[in-house]
């Protein structure tokens, strides 16, 4: 939202979400601890409670004002029983929900018996309005309790609104330690939090609660509904009623309501057409409305009967889609007048094929319906090597989208009011296409990640591109180029060069894009583009705005930003510089990760859709991205309807308020329980405090499932401070989620089951038997199922290498006890085989996944190849052990080569592009103070990004440039590393001597590879 001025005082409005990240910041060393500054809106009991809870999603931000302290660092030890005076500002009229933040509020050196926070108003001798709890133990757990807001809302005046602020002093009663303020500044604020009072919001609200009030489960939440005393109700004789003129698209939105309310409540209504609707029946109609044109719509339920008026075809569709959520299990409405527009015209999702996805047309078509009665009216399909061409028969992956594909799923969609909209990357990002040997003319200098901009075989090949994808989408309007994220391999061939030398990259990039957009135009459409961001160097940096003056501007750059920050100047950057449009484009942030970050996707939809709307733009194209590495699109589901419930009407209300409506709506849940349950099973299952955290990591989580059995020890485990001492409760809380999970399954079916209708077509009128199978959306659920199954996997992966790395240090200690020894060992594998019948059920749901919806089937192949390798690990234990019985084995290996390292880790240095080299390179690290002992000392070079692995041939430690020990076997680090870890023993320990680390290596392929570099200490 835009900057609202108190005064001669700026505030920044931001769309905080309830849970909003962390910045942590080092306090100085005097004070021996860390703070961190949240924004946790929810809280425990005497923080965020009452109106502010209720309301803390829609909460502006505002910054504490002179005479607060302000500036950098803290006020210094402060004893207990000192007031500190803060002003915060009040807005006018009052708010309808006010907090403050004061997480600057720290212990000072921490190791106090106890701690207690107590705010005043106006003088320190004024009222008391906040009393805290007293913490005792550690001044950290004050610190952190000192990080929830502090609701206020009835601790305010209008005499408060009136002056513009309010006086808070703040005290805290400590022993043994003092305590501290940080100064407010841009890195560490001391915030208000309130929810303005303005009409908009307070018709919002008021329309939530009567819905809430009445179990009606809306989504998108409509502009403006009245709901009144009474209800209608349907009956067998109830008919859908259409004028005689109604059109093809009038006739099909009646049809489709039919089809739903006969699965709600079992009616089947009769569609007419050029019938007089009675009291009993559902008119449909075209008719003026105030707002929204052709999607806007105008719906009254009464004695009467129900009346849908609409301008137009797609206005009557949503009415239709409105009428249907509302009717009950039982026939019934409530009598309701509604008046509903978008906020939007273009109301988008984006749907990532790219990724090894494959194109089932039947989940296709249900997520087109779907979405689409939650009123989106488009999907852009973004595809590299992802569509079949008569022109290019090589190209398009196996499985992909076809023009058969393509022509059965665009007539689906078109019934339905949604247009699916091709991109094809058409500058960077090329290499699937590119890639293939009869596309190596187009590669910029041999580099296939981008097109070459002067080489007219391009353009013959985009020409014939673009006129298939019109064909094979014909309702689009629109074609996306792609056309970002290429700086790092434009301009190198000696044409491209020529034209930067001349007219520099904006000269390049301009040509580039003019051509593109020609090009769509030539097809009829307008060209969709994604924006040019930070590059490898400035002058290839945000080369869209800086092409300004070169660039046709009637196209429209569809900006990319999603992580919600908390206001985006980049709407009017863009509108200034004069395009067409300008999209906003948030996401569903699932990229590459078993269980979406909802708080971060919540946060950037919401605000980035109301930013947008402020300033009018056309367009809200919600993206998301990479469903690999275990994510599933099932999953993603809450955000991707989320999308439509803000791009239609903005959010206005809590997120706990679209829980409920969400619970209800997609599984039939209660109203009373549905949004807790919707947060605590499909939005948070892990709470972000004690132990069990470490599962909100959701990219550590993801790497954890499928890390090798061998590596996941030196990599995640022994790299994670706490993560083994975690283990344990984070796969109880596992557990526990899979069974709020399962509480929420058969309330779903109990619910369903109980439906009137249902009871009556199943068996002796139990609601059980085939009726069971109908229920709507429990299919989704497995796969809910199945990202837990895979976080469980994950943390037993580390509870079974843990104990199976204690037994094999024991065996270890046991010297010449063979039977003994050969007994650890064997309860070692023991431990190591209890993992593949738990990942054998997260291949099986996931293959599931890959044949109804199109997952990536690299995915299961991972899975397979990683439980070969845990039946491996197991059998060469098991194989060791046989040895020892036998007095084969004089001594046994290291534990790292079975991944059962125990020990500490440290990271000695890192290496990047400029320090490799095809041919042959060495990086020298020193270590000098790291080693301290004699013994083993394991050194891994592990690769981080970039497009070259790395090659390893050896690993020597130096003391004083002598060689003391190496290692030198062929290894590799990259994709699919092996055998990257160097095993070094140094016999004697001198503390005198400088110790260095060389490694010898060559990149492969090319220099751009990033890694870092380990050592790893056994116990």
């Amino acid at each position: 939202m835009k900057p609202t001025l108190f005064g001669d005082l700026v505030f920044e409005i931001r769309a905080s979400g309830p849970r909003a990240g962390m910045l942590i910041w080092p306090i100085p060393p005097a004070l021996g601890i860390v703070v961190g500054l949240a924004l946790v809106l929810h809280g425990p009991a005497g923080h965020a409670e009452g109106l502010f809870d209720e309301y803390a999603d829609l909460a502006c931000q505002v910054a504490a004002i002179d005479p607060s302290p302000i500036g950098e660092g803290h006020l210094g030890p402060l004893e207990s029983g000192a007031f500190v005076q803060v002003r915060f500002p009040v807005p006018k009229p009052l708010p309808l929900a006010y907090a403050v933040q004061l997480g600057n509020t720290v212990a000072f050196s921490g190791r106090g018996t106890s701690y207690k926070l107590l705010l005043r108003r106006d003088s320190q001798e004024g009222p008391v309005i906040y009393e805290g709890p007293v913490i005792t133990g550690s001044g950290d757990a004050w610190n952190a309790d000192n990080l929830r807001p502090i609701d206020l809302t009835d601790k305010l005046t209008e005499q408060d609104a009136e002056r513009g602020y309010l006086d808070v002093y703040v005290s805290a009663q400590t022993e043994g330690d003092g305590w501290t303020i940080y100064r407010h500044n841009h890195g560490r604020p001391i915030l208000a939090l309130f929810v303005q009072s303005d009409e908009e919001i307070r018709q919002a609200i008021e329309q939530q609660k009567a819905m809430e009030k009445r179990g009606v489960a809306l989504i998108p939440a409509p502009q403006k509904i009245e709901l009144r005393d009474g209800e209608f109700g349907l009956t067998g004789k109830s008919r859908i009623v259409l004028p005689a003129a109604a059109s093809d698209e009038d006739r099909f939105a009646a049809r489709d309501l039919a089809e739903q309310i006969a699965q709600v409540c079992g009616h089947k209504l009769a569609v007419e057409v050029g019938g007089k609707a009675g009291a009993a029946d559902i008119s449909l109609a075209r008719g003026a409305v105030a707002r929204g044109g052709e999607d806007g719509y105008r719906l009254s339920v009464g004695t009467g009967g129900i009346r849908v008026v609409a301008q137009g075809a797609p206005g009557l569709f949503y009415g239709a889609q409105t009428v249907a959520q509302l009717v009950t299990e039982h026939g019934t409405l409530p009598f309701a007048e509604i008046q509903d527009w978008p906020d939007y015209p273009l109301r988008g999702l984006q749907y990532d094929v790219a990724r090894g996805q494959t194109v089932e047309v039947e989940w296709w078509k249900r997520v087109i319906r779907d979405l689409a009665r939650f009123k989106l009216n488009a999907i852009m399909i973004y595809g590299e090597d992802d569509y079949r061409f008569r022109a290019y028969p090589f190209l398009g992956r196996e499985g992909t989208f076809t023009p058969e594909k393509a022509a059965e799923i665009s007539a689906f969609a078109r019934n339905y009011h949604m247009q699916l909209i091709p991109q094809y990357e058409s500058l960077g990002h090329a290499s699937a296409v590119l890639g293939h040997e009869e596309m190596k003319d187009l590669r910029e200098a041999g580099n296939s990640w981008v097109f070459c901009t002067c080489n007219p075989k391009t353009w013959e090949f985009l020409d014939r591109v673009y006129a298939e994808l019109v064909e094979q989408f014909p309702s689009c309007r629109y074609i996306h180029t792609g056309a970002d994220e290429f700086e790092m391999a434009f301009g190198l061939c000696p044409q491209c060069k020529a034209i930067v030398e001349k007219d520099g990259y904006t000269g390049l990039y301009a040509q580039h894009m003019n051509h593109l957009n020609e090009l769509v135009k030539k097809h009829g459409r307008t060209m969709l583009f994604w924006p040019s961001h930070g590059g490898p160097t400035p002058d290839l940096s945000y080369l869209t705005i800086k092409s300004r003056d070169r660039l046709q501007l009637d196209c429209i750059p569809t900006e990319w930003i999603y992580h919600g920050p908390p206001t985006y100047p980049e709407i009017e950057q863009y509108q200034k510089l004069g395009f067409k449009d300008v999209w906003a484009s948030p996401a569903v942030v699932c990229f590459s990760r078993i269980w979406p970050d909802y708080r971060t996707t919540y946060r950037g939809i919401r605000g980035f859709l109301r930013a947008g709307a402020e300033r009018r733009i056309g367009g809200a194209m919600t993206t998301t991205w990479e469903w690999m590495h275990g994510g599933v699109v099932a999953n993603s589901l809450l955000g991707m309807v989320y999308a439509a419930e803000c791009s239609w009407s903005l959010g206005k209300t809590p997120v706990t308020d679209y829980e409920r409506r969400y619970g209800q709506r997609i599984f039939g849940l209660a109203p009373e329980s549905a949004a807790e349950q919707v947060r605590d099973v499909l939005e948070e299952p892990w709470k972000n405090e004690g132990p069990a955290a470490v599962l909100r990591d959701s990219r550590l989580m993801t790497n954890l499932f499928f890390e090798d059995p061998r590596t996941v020890r030196a990599r995640i485990v022994l790299r994670t401070p706490g993560f083994s001492e975690s283990a344990q409760a984070a796969y109880n809380a596992v557990l526990a989620a899979e069974a709020r999970l399962e509480k929420l399954r058969r309330e779903c079916d109990e619910n369903w089951a109980a439906r009137p209708h249902v009871r009556q077509e199943s068996p002796a009128g139990t609601g059980q038997g085939q009726a069971q199978a109908a229920v709507p959306n429990a299919d989704l659920l497995d796969y809910t199922k199945l990202a837990f199954d895979m976080y469980r996997y994950g943390m037993a992966k580390v509870l079974a290498l843990e104990e199976a790395s204690k037994v094999y240090s024991r065996a270890r200690k046991l010297g010449e006890g063979r039977a003994t020894q050969a007994s650890a060992l064997e309860e070692a594998a023991k431990l190591i085989e209890s993992l593949p019948p738990q990942l054998d059920l997260c291949i099986e749901v996931y293959g599931r996944a890959v044949a109804k919806l199109g997952a990536w089937r690299g995915d299961v192949e991972r899975m397979a190849k990683q439980r070969e390798a845990t039946v491996r690990l197991a059998v060469e234990l098991r194989d060791l052990a046989g040895k020892v019985r036998q007095g084969q084995v004089k001594e046994l290996p290291t534990a790292s080569q079975f991944g059962l390292t125990r020990g500490r880790t440290v990271r000695i240095g890192t290496w990047e592009p400029k320090e490799m080299d095809e041919a042959g390179c060495q990086i020298r690290l020193d270590v000098t103070g790291k080693i301290q002992a004699a013994g083993d000392v394991l050194v891994e070079w592990n690769y981080q990004r970039g497009a070259h692995g790395v090659s390893l041939q050896k690993t020597e430690l130096l003391a004083n440039g002598e060689v003391v020990a190496v290692d030198e076997h062929e290894g590799w680090t990259g994709a699919g590393s092996h055998n990257n870890t160097y095993q070094l023993r140094l016999q004697t320990f001198n503390p005198q001597a400088k110790y260095e680390i060389l490694g010898t290596m060559k990149s492969s392929g090319g220099t751009d590879s990033f890694g870092d570099v380990w050592l790893i200490f056994e116990e």
